[in-house]
């Protein structure tokens, strides 16, 4: 076996060899295989002064010359006729190296027709080494000079090389997951673009079918609930079922979702639609009047009780009992009324007498009955008695695309009762009412619509007036002036305090039944009212 001698340390290989140094850390650093590659030959055929210089690499099992260069770094054409492929195989399948100052006279390597066709004489063939496997060859020559290759080159480049194969699988690993990270990269775009297209498709299949939707889908007419969105589908499609039953409903939702109008549809469109249709508020009437409020009272009852007076039951006997705000009903009242609606029949305050009723009770509330019976604050008997169906209305923020239908429903209704032309929406007002949160739903969105269209001027509502009217500042700025609408010489927040404060005083200071009766969210009636407290 050839063994290569390291050079002396006081040769002039000496310096070669922290020459080599310097182009192994250029090699480590180096990752495009290309650039790589030519380093490595363009290194090695400066440290040998070689004519010419090929890496051949193993791919396979078939080689593949992958650079060739002379000593001016120009490539070398035709390599493939340029080189003995019979040396190449040689050293790849031993992994030795080979080194002849005079190939055509050695013995072993005369008889190769390519050692004699090429007329080679200097040539150094050297395996790159990764493991235990030859990854390929570099092959060096020089065809004009004998002996131009010494024992200290071969040991210079076998050590180079050993580098140099590391350097180049690393290189091809990188661009290996380069290539692949492009490949996943280039799928995933088909996929996104694939992905946009199927849902504009889908999109595209939606509004075919929202506008194949129409009123006549459904079995009842739900014109009056303003409201194409899935969301109210939804509902649309419930109510389709429960209408023609006698089951007791319960409508869920946020106040200002429309919970009393879907009762009505309810009753409107079922079987007891020619009977009385009775609404009441719990939250709005006093713990100590409600029990008479419900079932009625007969004279000398109590004090004041001048007459007999029917209660809600009797009010809607054969026909509906709707039961807003169920969930503030106190519990000892709770008791009664689950008794009439098991037995169909009660007594009035104050009576001995018996009497039979027949309704259907649907009941409304916004808060979560579910975690009041768990709390005990409300009974599970009652409950389940009136879960016949539950409705859950969604909040306007949820279902906005139907915000412009009813915008526009607004106003025409505020055109119609006030004679007056249908105001119009500046460019972007839309997206403003669009955007904001709306706690009170959609009566507030009503509220606003119609305090909008009475302040506009020229008929038409400006960004300026819909923002300020959303911002809860009550001083609403006219689109045409810097000062506050007056009215009577007072200012439109001073009139907003007045009523406020003449409706608590008429409702004996209840709040709820004040912000009821004025017809906004309780939440807004209380910050209104703070508000004008930090101003005093």
């Amino acid at each position: 076996m050839f063994r290569p001698r390291p050079p002396r340390a006081d040769s002039p290989d000496a310096v070669r060899l922290a020459k080599l140094t310097e182009i192994s850390k250029a090699l480590n650093s180096e990752l495009h295989l290309d650039k790589l590659l030519k380093l490595i030959m363009d290194s090695v055929i400066d440290l040998t002064d070689a004519e010419r210089g090929f890496i051949i690499l193993t791919h396979e099992d078939n080689d593949r010359i992958v650079v060739a260069r002379n000593m001016d770094r120009e490539e070398v054409r035709r390599p493939s006729f340029k080189i003995s492929h019979s040396i190449v195989e040689r050293v790849r399948e031993s992994g030795e190296a080979t080194l002849t100052n005079d190939a055509q006279a050695e013995k072993g390597l005369s008889a190769f027709a390519s050692v004699s066709d090429l007329k080679l004489r200097s040539v150094l063939c050297v395996p790159f080494r990764l493991k235990d496997a030859v990854i390929g060859v570099l092959y060096l020559d020089h065809r004009f000079q004998r002996g131009n290759f010494r024992e200290e080159d071969l040991w210079l480049i076998d050590m180079l090389n050993d580098h140099a194969a590391i350097a180049i699988e690393n290189a091809r690993l990188h661009e290996e997951n380069s290539k692949a990270n492009r490949e996943l990269e280039r799928l995933n775009a088909e996929l996104r673009t694939k992905v946009a297209t199927q849902e504009r498709e889908i999109d595209a299949i939606r509004e075919r079918l929202r506008d194949q939707e129409t009123p006549a889908t459904y079995r009842y007419d739900y014109r009056e609930i303003i409201g194409a969105s899935p969301a109210m589908r939804t509902v649309f499609r419930l109510l389709d079922r429960v209408i023609d039953s006698d089951l007791p409903v319960i409508v869920l939702g946020e106040s200002g979702t429309g919970k009393e109008l879907v009762a009505r549809i309810i009753h409107k469109h079922g079987r007891r639609r020619d009977a009385p249709f009775v609404s009441e508020n719990c939250g709005a009437i006093p713990e100590s009047l409600m029990e008479s409020e419900v079932f009625g009272f007969v004279r000398g009852a109590f004090t004041g009780a001048d007459r007999d007076r029917e209660g809600l039951l009797e009010q809607a006997h054969r026909g509906t009992l709707f039961l807003d705000e169920i969930g503030e009903m106190e519990l000892s009242l709770q008791k009664r009324l689950l008794r009439a609606l098991q037995e169909g029949e009660f007594r009035k305050v104050g009576s001995e007498e018996t009497i039979s009723v027949d309704v259907r009770v649907i009941s409304a509330t916004n808060r979560d009955l579910h975690r009041m019976v768990e709390e005990g604050e409300f009974r599970a008997d009652l409950f389940y008695r009136l879960k016949g169906v539950i409705i859950e209305l969604p909040p306007l923020r949820e279902r906005r695309e139907d915000i412009p239908s009813l915008v526009d429903h607004f106003l025409s209704e505020f055109a119609r009762t006030n004679d007056r032309p249908i105001p119009k929406l500046e460019e972007g007002v839309t997206d403003v009412l669009c955007r904001h949160t709306w706690p009170g739903n959609v009566r507030e969105l009503e509220n606003e619509i119609r305090c909008m269209a009475t302040l506009c001027q020229h008929d038409t509502i400006d960004r300026a007036l819909a923002a300020s009217a959303l911002s809860g500042n009550s001083s609403l700025q006219p689109s045409g002036g810097d000062d506050a609408i007056r009215l009577g010489g007072k200012s439109m927040q001073d009139l907003e305090r007045e009523i406020i404060e003449k409706t608590l005083r008429a409702c004996d200071g209840h709040k709820s039944r004040a912000a009821e009766v004025l017809g906004i969210p309780r939440r807004t009636f209380y910050d209104k009212l703070k508000r004008f407290e930090d101003e005093t």
